[in-house]
């Protein structure tokens, strides 16, 4: 009986993780593991941060926004993604170290890019993450 109760419970999660409405953001410093941020937006409303402080240590946070703070936070990687998939003339765009990451998935499908190349959306998605990642973490664009 436990293990059945313990399978439906593995399927519904599952299940429930396939239908979501789910936006992630990543941003990976030129190198190693040390200090790739990843910010997830959650069809629940949560907000979870995920900061590699190492390739053994990992740092989990739910962030506490407010729902405004986080729907903007999630239409501006939406919209970013959406400027990212929507163009191919990339090379106005200024080239980065940092590696900015977008990936949405909705109805099973999941949309993303990877990107060194920053239009003026990924900016400013980037500065709205920053106040929320540790300091030593935080991605400058002061470099451009």
């Amino acid at each position: 009986m436990k293990l059945v109760l313990g399978l439906a419970i593995i399927v519904s999660l599952i299940c429930s993780n396939l239908f979501a409405d789910e936006i992630s953001v990543t941003l990976k410093p030129s190198k190693g593991l040390t200090g790739i941020s990843s910010m997830s937006f959650h069809e629940d409303g949560n907000v979870t941060l995920l900061v590699y402080e190492s390739a053994a240590k990992m740092i989990s946070n739910t962030l506490e926004l407010d729902a405004a703070e986080a729907g903007a936070l999630k239409g501006l990687a939406r919209d970013t993604l959406g400027e990212y998939l929507q163009t191919d003339q990339y090379e106005q765009w200024p080239s980065l170290t940092p590696l900015l990451g977008i990936a949405h998935t909705r109805d099973e499908v999941t949309k993303s890019i990877s990107s060194r190349r920053y239009s003026a959306a990924a900016m400013r998605l980037v500065e709205a993450i920053n106040p929320h990642l540790p300091l030593r973490y935080r991605i400058s664009l002061t470099t451009l």
